[in-house]
């Protein structure tokens, strides 16, 4: 009876181990339960290897992984900006301000009868060699001119007249006195002057023809990587006794007389004084004429982001993936229509993630090494944003 009893209970037990093993290939994933019934190992899932296979410690199936960012590129180490030859050219031109075809000044005991003549100057600074010149037909007495309060000649004959004016008495409003002195005890008597074909002439400087610019554009790429800046140009004049002066975006960069005839070099200035987009190069003198050619800034440029890092992998580590698994490098993106391009350096060994997706992948199962292992990442285009870069563990 105890062996009937003994074998009805292990029966029993056979029976509800099978029962249980059913249950639990209805409850286990399709895949894994495949697997079981073929007798085969359970596959990787996205999320590494499974936990029943003895494997190095990957967590997760991830053997490195890394935060990138945004990168930028640059296709060469200098970028020149090219502009036209100008010309600074001095243009005088004489100008009549103030005329009259005779004018009589005169004074007694008891009147006295001066003359005034009043001009405008829109620019006082850009008149030159201004005079003021007449005949005289009568002449009695002594003859004062005063310019706008300034006696600036006193005369006392007959004799035709050319007065400088000095330039610093110059203003937008200005006038002209003629006053003769009195007769003092000759009361009787009376000072005059007639004086004829009065004019006053100066030369008027053009300064639009002193000053030339031109825009060149910079582009985010560029301007993201400026270095060093530095403009040259050749530059050919007349005699001068003006500074050639150089500004960028306002900033002076040059103030001198260069040496004619001859290229003046290297002129650097801050990278800073240049802005993304448009900018301005501007030349300038206040007189003399200076011919300016072969103008070109150039800019020195950082090199292109790149992204470098390192990971170990032990012997037994990469026999494991070797045996059972490929390595996938995976790059993730913001966005999944921008045209994306990559040069991927993994133990110098290069290859290339392209892509319109919001992520690429590479098989590198052959490019692992045992040991410390680089990975470098160059971008080929620029304003590239990856979110992660990571080496996962993957099923063959």
């Amino acid at each position: 009876m105890k062996k009937k009893g003994t074998a009805g209970m292990a029966a029993s037990l056979v029976g509800l181990l099978a029962l249980l093993m059913l249950m639990y290939l209805f409850v286990i994933p399709p895949e894994f339960r495949q697997a079981l019934l073929e007798n085969n190992q359970a596959p990787i899932d996205g999320d590494g290897i499974d936990g029943n296979i003895n494997r190095p410690n990957f967590g997760n199936g991830v053997i490195v992984s890394k935060f990138i960012g945004e990168l930028d590129f640059t296709a060469d180490d200098f970028v020149g900006h090219f502009f036209p030859s100008i010309n600074l050219i001095e243009k005088k031109e004489i100008e009549i301000f103030s005329q009259a075809s005779s004018a009589l000044i005169r004074r007694s005991i008891f009147s006295n009868e001066p003359r005034y003549f009043t001009f405008n100057l829109d620019n006082p600074k850009s008149v030159e060699d201004i005079k003021l010149g007449f005949a005289i037909s009568i002449n009695k007495g002594t003859l004062n001119i005063i310019f706008n309060g300034q006696s600036i000649s006193v005369i006392n004959d007959g004799q035709s007249k050319l007065i400088d004016i000095p330039p610093e008495l110059l203003s937008e409003k200005n006038v002209v006195e003629f006053q003769v002195s009195s007769p003092g005890i000759f009361f009787w008597s009376t000072n005059e002057y007639l004086i004829d074909n009065f004019k006053i002439i100066g030369n008027v400087v053009n300064s639009e023809g002193l000053e030339a610019h031109s825009n060149f554009i910079l582009q985010k790429a560029e301007f993201n990587k400026l270095e060093e800046s530095a403009l040259s140009f050749y530059v050919d004049c007349a005699k001068v006794d003006s500074p050639l002066e150089i500004e960028v975006n306002g900033n002076n960069i040059y103030s001198s007389i260069p040496s004619c005839g001859g290229s003046l070099g290297k002129i650097e200035f801050e990278p800073n004084f240049l802005k993304e987009n448009s900018n301005e190069l501007k030349f300038k003198t206040k007189s003399g004429n200076y011919f300016i050619d072969r103008i070109q800034i150039r800019n020195k440029l950082e090199e292109s982001d790149r992204v470098i890092f390192y990971f170990d992998l032990t012997k037994d580590e990469l026999e494991f993936i070797l045996d059972n698994a490929i390595a996938i490098a995976r790059a993730e993106y913001t966005d999944d229509f921008e045209d994306k391009d990559i040069a991927v350096y993994l133990n110098g060994h290069l290859f290339d993630l392209n892509t319109r997706t919001d992520f690429s992948e590479y098989d590198v199962t052959r490019l692992l090494s045992v040991g410390i292992n680089s990975v470098e990442i160059v971008p080929q285009k620029d304003g590239i944003n990856m979110k992660k870069f990571e080496i996962y563990i993957a099923n063959e």
